[in-house]
Formats: C-alpha cells, structure tokens, sequence
C-alpha cells in the first residue's frame, strides 16, 4: 500500500505543478485579454480624435499631401536633424555673445556719455551751424 501512495504522492506532485502552470497560463491569457481591451479602447481614442483634427484641416489638405509630407519628412531626416543641430548651436552662440553685446553696448554708452560731458556734442553742434 505504501508504494501505491508514493506513486499517488508522485503523481499529486506532478499535477500540482501542471495546475500551477495552467493557472499562469490562464493569468497570462487574462492579462493579455486586458491589455488588448485596453489597447482597443486606446486605439479607438486615437481614431476619433485623429479622424476629428483631419476633419478640421480636410479642405486644406488632402490625405495625399499628407502622406507626401511624411515621406519627404522621413527622406529628409538627416538634413532636418543637421538644421536642429545647427539652431542648438546658434541659440549656444547666441547665449555666449549676448552678454558681450550688452557689454559691448554699456560701454560705448559710457563712451557717449563721456564724450557728451566734456563737450563734444555741442562742439560738434557749433561747428554743423558755421
């Protein structure tokens, strides 16, 4: 009898563990349901709200021009991720010369100024009159 319950023990074992894996089987398939429930709802979302902005734009623009536009867009990758390059650098150089210019132009304000003290502008007045 005893090596009959350890055959059912065996068994008992190997059954637990192909319960186990239908369960995670099963869980897996639940959560896959969901997630294409949610995926569709998503998708649909997407839809309407694509179809309700192409609504907008349709009289000027046609599903054509549209698809044209991402083709040269996708051709054009390159050339478009050099323009973004060099604007970044424009903007750093921007960024750096900005405060020499304003430097630049507190200086010569303070030059003017001066020259307006001693007299300069008036002598130069004086002489435009004669």
């Amino acid at each position: 009898m005893t090596h009959i319950q350890e055959k059912l023990d065996v068994v008992n074992k190997k059954l637990d563990i192909v319960l186990e894996e239908v369960y995670a089987q099963k869980t897996h398939r639940k959560s896959m349901e969901d997630l294409n429930a949610d995926l569709m709802k998503i998708g649909e979302s997407v839809y309407d709200i694509a179809l309700e902005n192409l609504e907008e734009v349709s009289e000027y623009a046609s599903i054509d021009n549209v698809f044209y536009f991402l083709k040269k867009l996708a051709r054009n990758i390159d050339n478009l991720t050099k323009l973004f390059n060099r604007l970044e650098s424009l903007i750093d150089f921007w960024e750096s010369f900005e405060p020499l210019t304003r430097e630049i132009a507190i200086s010569t304000q303070d030059y003017l100024d001066n020259l307006e003290k001693i007299g300069y502008f008036s002598l130069l007045k004086e002489f435009k009159s004669l």
